[in-house]
């Protein structure tokens, strides 16, 4: 989202201000041809700050790998509520208003109601969807690409986790992400 503004900045022949962080996108849009237009920008960053009650978290994508950083997961629930499980007919009504139904960060669908009246018959899917995430996730996007199989602490990815972390670290740095100091990497 950060490269928007200087998109449209330069798309309407606006000087995009030097403390702005992002970099356009006209280069890419405009471009003639397809697939890799820019060599230099081999990766993404993206983040999270907090939609209703999730954790923040920030993170880097490659064409192999996902790495995210989620700061203090633990202390933010994800799609549990307090009190009875809600039942909604979707049909009738398509997008519940009480407030159960958003019950952090996750909102309502008929797929949510059914994992959560089904959390003992689905565990693995609820913890995929409800679970406190790990504080640091690696993906090999070439062997996982939906994201399964967190690889952070598997000795075999360390280089490319710590690889990826530094990135980060520098990105985060060049932005004066507040985030930044709050962060402790794992020691494996």
């Amino acid at each position: 989202m950060t490269d928007l503004a200087p998109t449209i900045l330069q798309a309407a022949g606006l000087t995009v201000p030097k403390d702005m962080t992002g970099q356009s996108l006209i280069r890419q849009l405009t471009a003639q041809p397809s697939g890799w237009i820019d060599a230099n920008r081999d990766h993404i960053f993206t983040g999270r700050e907090r939609h209703v009650q999730s954790w923040p978290a920030r993170a880097i994508r490659t064409t192999d790998f996902l790495y995210v950083r989620n700061h203090a997961p633990q202390t933010w629930d994800m799609g549990v509520g307090k009190g009875e499980l809600p039942n909604y007919d979707f049909t009738t009504t398509p997008w519940p208003t009480t407030a159960p139904a958003f019950s952090f960060n996750c909102d309502p669908s008929p797929t949510k109601q059914w994992l959560r009246r089904h959390q003992k018959a689905s565990p693995r899917l609820n913890r995929l969807a409800f679970g406190v995430p790990e504080p640091e996730e690696l993906y090999d996007l070439k062997s996982d690409p939906d994201q399964l199989n967190n690889v952070a602490k598997d000795p075999i990815y360390r280089d490319q986790r710590t690889s990826l972390s530094k990135r980060l670290d520098h990105e985060l740095d060049q932005t004066k992400d507040p985030r930044r100091r709050q962060f402790v990497p794992a020691n494996h």
